[in-house]
């Protein structure tokens, strides 16, 4: 399902909530709610740049990412690959006044029992090293292939990044089928 961005328009520090999901973030401002989807890079950008009352710290990629943009805010971090899924990391439970949650209305600093209580289909896909990676919202992408099981078709979901047992990142897309 293609859904458009909604870009964003000048309501500075007016959104009370954002809502992840595994293609878009819904963003609630008093009036109404805007959908910007996680594809388009450059909106996402303008919104969290509205948002935080600020521009982003710019990161040029590494070796391994060359030609990539990590943008940063307190609290946000967007990071844009050609040929690669935007991907957004939320690290703290709101930006700019405006709460982010994900599936389950779950936010930074909630316990793992939290999703798991609140998601039904929360699945643990890494562990390791005092840090588990937990999918939620997860859906099928066609013309992908599982990472950990090539007879599987791919699948992208909102990820849970959970630590002493406390969610300290919310990441989407998050997937199966790439090794980012």
């Amino acid at each position: 399902m293609a859904t458009a961005s909604v870009a964003p328009t000048a309501h500075p520090a007016s959104a009370s909530k954002i809502t992840v999901t595994w293609t878009a973030l819904n963003v609630t401002y008093p009036d109404r709610v805007a959908t910007v989807v996680l594809s388009d890079s450059a909106a996402l950008i303008s919104l969290f740049t509205e948002i935080s009352g600020s521009a982003p710290a710019v990161t040029d990629g590494t070796n391994k990412t060359p030609g990539s943009k990590t943008y940063e805010w307190d609290g946000v971090r967007v990071f844009v690959w050609a040929g690669w899924p935007t991907r957004v990391w939320f690290t703290k439970p709101s930006l700019g006044g405006a709460n982010v949650s994900a599936p389950g209305n779950v936010s930074v600093g909630a316990t793992k029992q939290a999703v798991v209580a609140a998601n039904a289909d929360a699945k643990l896909v890494s562990s390791g090293e005092g840090t588990d990676l937990w999918a939620v919202d997860a859906h099928e992408v066609p013309g992908t292939k599982s990472i950990q099981d090539p007879n599987q078709t791919g699948q992208a979901f909102v990820t849970f990044v959970v630590k002493s047992d406390v969610v300290t990142e919310i990441l989407a897309p998050g997937d199966d089928y790439t090794e980012l």
